[in-house]
């Protein structure tokens, strides 16, 4: 997976705010001069696009149905019955049990309905003979009926010098960073609310709610008008 580059997305973030004509910004970043930039350093700028980027993440991993979330998962293994999960955001990939017939043979779990059910089925095995792919999951803990259960489960970890999220979300990386940049004082609000509303429906799109992106274009002729 081509993934968005963090210094194309500074480039295009100065860009955008060099752009508007009433409130000009020099490329030139880091002097603390407050006549030559609003943003002391270039950490500001990056520090915003790794946040911004780390939203997208996590907002695509939210959504079991997004193409890219499968690049976000991992496994946990050789968890025993009663065992605790990892900590994660978002939906379990799947669950897979290994019953003992073969060494390390996983079989797709089928999950209970109820810890009740599974509680039925341990208190009762003669009446459930077919029950060894049978989990349950239920505050961060996985019961089952196997030997030993393997977990695919989202898994992420922000850095502080690359993104992650796929290349088709630049541009939302570039608006969601400039809104995060809002500083008090700023003669162009329109700037940063406009970067904040398309980024605010970005993430709702990816999470799977009902929402309109705006027109990318539109927005970056608004802004350089």
């Amino acid at each position: 997976m081509n993934v968005t580059d963090l210094s194309t997305v500074q480039s295009r973030i100065v860009g955008l705010l060099l752009a508007n004509r009433l409130s000009p910004f020099s490329a030139s970043v880091g002097t603390g001069s407050s006549a030559n930039s609003r943003y002391t350093s270039d950490d500001e700028i990056k520090t915003a696009a790794i946040e911004a980027d780390a939203l997208i993440v996590m907002a695509r991993i939210s959504n079991p149905g997004d193409p890219y979330r499968p690049q976000f998962l991992t496994w946990a293994t050789g968890l025993a019955s009663g065992d605790h999960l990892p900590g994660f955001v978002g939906a379990i990939g799947h669950v897979d049990i290994d019953t003992g017939v073969a060494d390390e043979i996983y079989e797709r779990a089928r999950l209970f309905k109820s810890s009740e059910e599974a509680i039925e089925v341990k208190a009762y095995p003669t009446l459930y003979p077919d029950a060894d792919t049978w989990a349950f999951i239920e505050a961060g803990r996985i019961f089952h009926n196997g030997t030993s259960a393997r977990v695919r489960y989202p898994a992420f970890t922000k850095t502080s010098s690359t993104c992650q999220s796929p290349e088709t979300d630049q541009t939302a990386v570039v608006f969601g960073a400039i809104h995060l940049l809002r500083k008090d004082g700023s003669v162009t609000p329109e700037l940063y609310d406009k970067c904040e509303a398309f980024f605010t429906d970005y993430l709702a799109m990816l999470k799977g709610e009902n929402t309109i992106v705006p027109d990318i274009t539109t927005i970056e002729r608004q802004l350089a008008a």
